[in-house]
Protein backbone atom coordinates (compact mmCIF):
# COMPACT_ATOMS: atom_id res chain seq x y z
CA UNK A 1 0.00 0.00 0.00
CA UNK A 2 1.77 3.44 -0.95
CA UNK A 3 1.10 5.96 1.81
CA UNK A 4 3.40 9.15 2.22
CA UNK A 5 5.88 8.70 4.23
CA UNK A 6 5.08 9.78 8.07
CA UNK A 7 8.02 9.00 10.67
CA UNK A 8 6.65 6.09 12.01
CA UNK A 9 4.40 4.35 9.06
CA UNK A 10 7.91 4.55 7.29
CA UNK A 11 9.09 1.82 9.67
CA UNK A 12 5.70 -0.30 8.88
CA UNK A 13 4.32 1.15 12.41
CA UNK A 14 0.49 2.45 13.32
CA UNK A 15 0.34 3.96 16.71
CA UNK A 16 -2.92 3.27 18.67
CA UNK A 17 -3.40 5.08 21.99
CA UNK A 18 -6.07 4.54 24.74
CA UNK A 19 -5.30 7.37 27.57
CA UNK A 20 -7.64 6.12 29.66
CA UNK A 21 -7.03 5.37 32.83
CA UNK A 22 -3.61 5.85 32.77
CA UNK A 23 -3.50 9.34 31.19
CA UNK A 24 -6.64 11.49 32.52
CA UNK A 25 -8.03 14.90 31.98
CA UNK A 26 -8.31 17.73 34.76
CA UNK A 27 -10.29 20.98 34.61
CA UNK A 28 -8.77 23.39 36.70
CA UNK A 29 -12.08 25.30 36.33
CA UNK A 30 -14.37 22.74 37.39
CA UNK A 31 -17.50 22.84 34.69
CA UNK A 32 -16.92 26.64 34.10
CA UNK A 33 -16.14 28.09 31.17
CA UNK A 34 -16.49 32.23 30.28
CA UNK A 35 -15.92 31.56 26.68
CA UNK A 36 -19.04 29.34 25.95
CA UNK A 37 -17.35 28.15 21.99
CA UNK A 38 -20.50 27.70 20.10
CA UNK A 39 -19.50 23.77 19.54
CA UNK A 40 -18.95 22.69 22.81
CA UNK A 41 -20.66 25.04 25.50
CA UNK A 42 -18.59 23.60 28.40
CA UNK A 43 -19.69 20.27 27.79
CA UNK A 44 -16.89 18.15 27.72
CA UNK A 45 -15.62 19.67 31.38
CA UNK A 46 -18.35 17.67 32.79
CA UNK A 47 -16.21 14.36 31.98
CA UNK A 48 -12.86 15.81 33.20
CA UNK A 49 -11.66 15.01 36.83
CA UNK A 50 -11.95 18.54 38.93
CA UNK A 51 -9.00 20.31 40.62
CA UNK A 52 -9.90 24.55 40.88
CA UNK A 53 -7.27 24.89 43.04
CA UNK A 54 -2.92 24.48 43.09
CA UNK A 55 -3.63 22.14 46.31
CA UNK A 56 -6.43 20.24 45.26
CA UNK A 57 -4.24 19.21 41.97
CA UNK A 58 -1.45 18.54 43.50
CA UNK A 59 -3.54 16.17 46.14
CA UNK A 60 -5.35 14.73 42.96
CA UNK A 61 -2.32 13.74 41.06
CA UNK A 62 -0.49 12.28 43.96
CA UNK A 63 -3.52 9.77 44.12
CA UNK A 64 -3.28 9.26 40.82
CA UNK A 65 0.29 8.39 41.05
CA UNK A 66 -0.28 6.02 43.37
CA UNK A 67 -2.73 4.53 41.45
CA UNK A 68 -0.03 4.11 38.48
CA UNK A 69 -1.10 7.08 36.46
CA UNK A 70 1.36 8.12 33.62
CA UNK A 71 0.52 11.43 33.13
CA UNK A 72 -2.69 13.60 32.57
CA UNK A 73 -3.93 16.59 30.74
CA UNK A 74 -4.49 19.81 32.29
CA UNK A 75 -6.95 21.82 30.69
CA UNK A 76 -10.86 23.85 31.53
CA UNK A 77 -12.60 26.25 30.40
CA UNK A 78 -10.81 29.65 29.30
CA UNK A 79 -11.35 32.93 29.84
CA UNK A 80 -13.10 35.81 27.66
CA UNK A 81 -10.03 36.10 25.97
CA UNK A 82 -9.51 32.68 25.50
CA UNK A 83 -6.46 31.59 27.86
CA UNK A 84 -6.48 28.96 30.18
CA UNK A 85 -5.56 30.85 33.97
CA UNK A 86 -3.07 28.31 34.43
CA UNK A 87 -0.84 30.74 36.13
CA UNK A 88 -1.75 30.05 39.64
CA UNK A 89 -0.99 26.34 39.02
CA UNK A 90 2.44 26.51 37.13
CA UNK A 91 4.44 26.44 40.56
CA UNK A 92 2.04 22.70 41.45
CA UNK A 93 2.97 21.70 37.73
CA UNK A 94 6.46 22.00 38.63
CA UNK A 95 6.28 19.82 41.75
CA UNK A 96 3.92 17.05 39.93
CA UNK A 97 6.85 17.09 37.34
CA UNK A 98 10.12 17.10 39.59
CA UNK A 99 8.57 15.45 42.66
CA UNK A 100 5.50 12.52 40.87
CA UNK A 101 7.40 11.87 37.74
CA UNK A 102 3.71 12.67 35.86
CA UNK A 103 3.86 13.45 32.23
CA UNK A 104 2.25 17.00 32.01
CA UNK A 105 0.38 17.93 28.83
CA UNK A 106 -1.73 21.26 28.92
CA UNK A 107 -4.43 22.53 26.61
CA UNK A 108 -3.06 26.39 27.09
CA UNK A 109 -5.43 28.57 24.76
CA UNK A 110 -4.24 31.56 23.44
CA UNK A 111 -0.40 32.50 25.09
CA UNK A 112 1.93 35.21 24.91
CA UNK A 113 5.48 35.66 25.18
CA UNK A 114 5.36 35.61 29.13
CA UNK A 115 3.08 31.99 29.39
CA UNK A 116 4.59 30.26 26.74
CA UNK A 117 8.10 30.76 28.79
CA UNK A 118 6.12 29.68 32.11
CA UNK A 119 5.22 26.74 31.03
CA UNK A 120 8.38 25.51 29.45
CA UNK A 121 9.81 26.67 33.15
CA UNK A 122 7.91 24.59 34.84
CA UNK A 123 8.20 21.25 32.53
CA UNK A 124 5.04 20.86 30.66
CA UNK A 125 5.78 18.14 28.29
CA UNK A 126 3.48 19.19 25.64
CA UNK A 127 1.14 21.52 24.63
CA UNK A 128 -2.24 21.15 22.73
CA UNK A 129 -2.87 24.28 20.95
CA UNK A 130 -6.39 24.59 18.29
CA UNK A 131 -5.43 26.42 15.11
CA UNK A 132 -7.99 28.39 13.53
CA UNK A 133 -7.30 29.40 10.46
CA UNK A 134 -10.77 31.77 9.42
CA UNK A 135 -11.37 35.10 10.73
CA UNK A 136 -15.35 34.59 11.03
CA UNK A 137 -15.39 31.65 12.70
CA UNK A 138 -12.71 32.76 15.05
CA UNK A 139 -15.52 35.13 15.95
CA UNK A 140 -18.75 33.57 15.21
CA UNK A 141 -18.07 30.23 16.61
CA UNK A 142 -14.96 30.71 19.28
CA UNK A 143 -16.67 34.15 20.45
CA UNK A 144 -13.19 36.06 20.00
CA UNK A 145 -12.10 39.09 18.10
CA UNK A 146 -8.87 37.84 17.65
CA UNK A 147 -7.16 36.65 13.74
CA UNK A 148 -5.27 33.80 12.23
CA UNK A 149 -2.42 35.82 13.04
CA UNK A 150 -3.01 35.37 16.59
CA UNK A 151 -2.92 32.02 16.54
CA UNK A 152 -0.12 32.38 14.77
CA UNK A 153 1.70 34.46 17.33
CA UNK A 154 0.62 32.22 19.80
CA UNK A 155 2.26 29.04 18.22
CA UNK A 156 5.61 31.06 17.27
CA UNK A 157 5.55 31.96 21.08
CA UNK A 158 5.55 28.15 22.30
CA UNK A 159 8.05 26.87 19.80
CA UNK A 160 10.72 29.36 20.59
CA UNK A 161 10.55 28.37 24.26
CA UNK A 162 11.85 24.95 22.82
CA UNK A 163 8.42 23.47 24.93
CA UNK A 164 7.41 20.53 22.69
CA UNK A 165 3.72 21.56 20.64
CA UNK A 166 0.66 19.29 19.12
CA UNK A 167 -1.21 21.50 16.66
CA UNK A 168 -4.68 20.44 16.49
CA UNK A 169 -6.69 21.52 13.81
CA UNK A 170 -10.49 20.72 14.11
CA UNK A 171 -12.13 19.71 10.73
CA UNK A 172 -15.33 21.44 10.50
CA UNK A 173 -15.35 23.44 13.26
CA UNK A 174 -17.81 26.11 12.12
CA UNK A 175 -21.25 24.21 12.32
CA UNK A 176 -19.19 21.17 9.87
CA UNK A 177 -18.87 23.63 7.38
CA UNK A 178 -14.92 23.52 6.37
CA UNK A 179 -13.45 26.94 6.59
CA UNK A 180 -9.76 27.83 7.10
CA UNK A 181 -8.83 24.38 7.60
CA UNK A 182 -5.89 24.87 5.34
CA UNK A 183 -4.98 28.26 6.89
CA UNK A 184 -4.38 26.46 9.69
CA UNK A 185 -2.47 23.91 8.27
CA UNK A 186 -0.11 27.05 6.48
CA UNK A 187 0.26 28.38 10.17
CA UNK A 188 1.32 25.07 11.51
CA UNK A 189 3.96 24.52 8.71
CA UNK A 190 5.28 27.58 8.80
CA UNK A 191 5.96 27.49 12.53
CA UNK A 192 6.65 23.96 13.00
CA UNK A 193 5.01 21.24 15.24
CA UNK A 194 6.33 18.08 17.11
CA UNK A 195 3.24 16.26 16.18
CA UNK A 196 0.00 17.07 14.25
CA UNK A 197 -3.30 16.15 15.10
CA UNK A 198 -6.76 16.36 13.19
CA UNK A 199 -9.94 15.89 15.15
CA UNK A 200 -13.14 16.01 13.39
CA UNK A 201 -16.00 17.97 14.28
CA UNK A 202 -18.98 16.43 16.77
CA UNK A 203 -22.51 18.03 17.32
CA UNK A 204 -22.62 18.07 20.38
CA UNK A 205 -25.62 17.82 22.71
CA UNK A 206 -26.87 21.10 24.54
CA UNK A 207 -25.04 23.34 21.68
CA UNK A 208 -25.86 25.63 19.00
CA UNK A 209 -24.41 23.06 16.58
CA UNK A 210 -26.36 19.88 18.23
CA UNK A 211 -28.11 19.27 14.87
CA UNK A 212 -25.42 19.73 12.28
CA UNK A 213 -23.94 17.01 10.77
CA UNK A 214 -19.85 16.48 10.48
CA UNK A 215 -18.09 17.11 7.03
CA UNK A 216 -18.76 14.05 4.85
CA UNK A 217 -15.90 11.96 3.92
CA UNK A 218 -15.68 13.26 0.90
CA UNK A 219 -15.23 17.40 2.03
CA UNK A 220 -12.74 15.28 4.53
CA UNK A 221 -10.31 13.58 2.34
CA UNK A 222 -8.55 16.19 0.31
CA UNK A 223 -7.73 17.84 3.56
CA UNK A 224 -6.48 14.91 5.36
CA UNK A 225 -4.51 14.37 2.32
CA UNK A 226 -2.74 17.79 2.36
CA UNK A 227 -2.14 17.56 5.99
CA UNK A 228 -0.18 14.20 5.76
CA UNK A 229 1.59 15.52 2.92
CA UNK A 230 2.51 18.98 4.55
CA UNK A 231 3.97 17.22 7.13
CA UNK A 232 5.92 14.17 5.98
CA UNK A 233 8.82 14.70 8.56
CA UNK A 234 6.50 14.41 11.60
CA UNK A 235 4.05 12.15 12.74
CA UNK A 236 0.28 12.94 12.39
CA UNK A 237 -2.52 11.50 14.41
CA UNK A 238 -6.43 11.55 14.07
CA UNK A 239 -7.02 12.37 17.35
CA UNK A 240 -9.85 11.37 19.66
CA UNK A 241 -12.53 13.99 19.23
CA UNK A 242 -14.07 12.59 16.37
CA UNK A 243 -17.84 11.19 15.68
CA UNK A 244 -17.96 7.86 17.18
CA UNK A 245 -21.34 6.93 15.15
CA UNK A 246 -20.30 4.02 12.78
CA UNK A 247 -20.28 3.50 9.88
CA UNK A 248 -18.91 7.03 9.73
CA UNK A 249 -16.24 6.41 12.03
CA UNK A 250 -14.90 3.06 10.58
CA UNK A 251 -15.41 5.11 7.00
CA UNK A 252 -13.12 7.99 8.96
CA UNK A 253 -10.27 5.87 10.71
CA UNK A 254 -9.91 3.87 7.31
CA UNK A 255 -9.61 6.52 5.29
CA UNK A 256 -6.93 8.01 7.66
CA UNK A 257 -4.88 4.35 7.53
CA UNK A 258 -4.99 4.63 3.69
CA UNK A 259 -3.61 8.59 3.49
CA UNK A 260 -0.89 7.41 5.86
CA UNK A 261 -1.36 9.09 9.06
CA UNK A 262 0.79 7.57 11.96
CA UNK A 263 -1.37 7.94 14.64
CA UNK A 264 -4.99 7.23 15.97
CA UNK A 265 -6.75 7.72 19.34
CA UNK A 266 -9.53 5.34 20.15
CA UNK A 267 -9.60 3.34 16.94
CA UNK A 268 -12.31 0.80 16.48
CA UNK A 269 -12.04 -2.51 16.22
CA UNK A 270 -12.75 -2.92 12.59
CA UNK A 271 -10.21 -0.44 12.17
CA UNK A 272 -7.43 -2.60 14.37
CA UNK A 273 -8.25 -5.48 12.38
CA UNK A 274 -7.82 -2.80 8.80
CA UNK A 275 -4.23 -1.84 10.01
CA UNK A 276 -3.70 -6.13 10.28
CA UNK A 277 -4.62 -6.36 7.04
CA UNK A 278 -2.31 -3.73 5.56
CA UNK A 279 0.38 -5.13 7.22
CA UNK A 280 1.23 -2.77 9.79
CA UNK A 281 2.97 -3.32 12.85
CA UNK A 282 0.43 -2.51 15.70
CA UNK A 283 2.38 -0.60 18.71
CA UNK A 284 -0.34 0.61 21.70
CA UNK A 285 -0.07 3.42 24.04
CA UNK A 286 -1.99 3.94 27.23
CA UNK A 287 -1.41 8.29 26.60
CA UNK A 288 -2.09 11.18 25.04
CA UNK A 289 -1.74 10.45 21.02
CA UNK A 290 0.03 13.95 21.39
CA UNK A 291 2.86 12.95 23.14
CA UNK A 292 6.20 13.14 20.72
Amino acid sequence: MAVPEGPERDHGEVHFFRPWPKFPSISITGTKCALMCKYCRGFYLKGMLQAERPGELWELCSSLARKGVKGVLISGGFTKDGVLPIRPFLRTIRAIKEQLGLLVAVHPGLVDEELAQELASAGVDVALFDVVGDEKTIRDVIGLRRKPEDYLASLMALRETGLRVAPHVCLGIHGGELRGEAEALKIVRSVGADVLVIIIFMPTRGTPFQDASPPSLEELKPVMAEARGMFEGIPVALGCMKPRERPYRTALEAMALELGFDRMALPARETVDRARTFGLKIVWHDVCCALP
